[in-house]
């Protein structure tokens, strides 16, 4: 009899975690995130003294409903790092590829790239250009996705090079195989777990990227709401609001740990069946 495979109970509970998390950030908030209420500033969560259930998680400075903002914030932080994710995957594969394959000149400048960006602190990197350009939406994720994509060219770099010289892809060349064709029809799927492994990885890393740039008022901007923008907001009230910085705060804390998590788990499974 086969026996059925027993999860942990983090993985377990960190992918239920994060499809709430998604659940939340896709459903409509109950208020509109950006109205604001004067009269019900600073209302407590409403499971405290002077709460309002109408008001799940209290209201900020403005009078506007925490959940409501945060769930917004959900949608454009997870948005921002699933899309930054995916253009650093795109760019390093590429520039990794295109080093393994013509290598000389063209492997020595990639290399030299790669080695650049991992020794230059990216956020640094990052401060500085916002500071001195436009800090629009797509600039951002933009700028996030160069945030890893030196990991995503070492790694596709060496494992094409490794590829190239193992039987199958030999075979398939001397049979008339273009180089381009044995990397995407061959060699591509064969390595795409090492890389969605480094892609589930880098999911947290970018989110943290948004929110540290976002609390530091280099991110989004009004009226745009990320969870790093909300945790920035509520800095000053820490003391006396606590809920307005605290809330954020969790989420991006049990977000990007539930998707460690999950990465981490991914990289055991697809290890054990390579």
């Amino acid at each position: 009899m086969r026996m059925k495979r027993r999860y942990p109970v983090s993985f377990a509970a960190s992918v239920v975690l994060l499809l709430l998390f998604v659940l939340l950030a896709l459903v409509p908030p109950p208020h509109d995130p950006n109205a604001q209420n004067l009269q019900k500033r600073f209302v407590p969560p409403s499971f405290m003294e002077g709460g309002e259930s109408a008001y799940l998680l209290g209201t900020d400075y403005l009078g506007r409903d925490v959940a409501s903002r945060i769930m917004r914030g959900m949608s454009i932080s997870f948005f921002i790092a699933l899309v930054g994710t995916v253009i650093g995957a795109i760019v390093g594969i590429t520039l990794g590829y295109l080093g393994a394959r013509y290598k000389g000149i063209v492997d020595e400048i990639i290399l030299m790239g790669i080695d650049i960006q991992a020794s230059l602190p990216f956020m640094l990197l990052a401060i500085a250009f916002l500071s001195m350009f436009d800090q629009s939406f797509w600039v951002i994720v933009i700028l996030l996705g160069f945030a890893g994509w030196e990991k995503y060219a070492r790694l596709t770099r060496a494992l094409t090079l490794s590829a190239y010289q193992d039987g199958y892809c030999v075979a398939i060349q001397s049979l008339g195989g273009r180089p381009k064709r044995v990397f995407f029809r061959h060699i591509l799927p064969n390595i795409s777990s090492a890389l969605i492994v480094n892609m589930t990885l880098n999911f947290p890393g970018t989110m943290i990227a948004e929110s540290s740039l976002s609390f530091l008022g280099l991110g989004i901007q009004p009226p745009l709401i990320s969870l790093g923008r909300l945790l920035g907001e509520g800095r000053v009230y820490l003391l006396t609001s606590w809920w307005i910085t605290v809330f954020p705060g969790v989420v991006i804390f049990l977000s990007t740990l539930a998707m460690s998590i999950i990465g981490d788990r991914v990289r055991d499974y697809l290890g054990v069946r390579s």
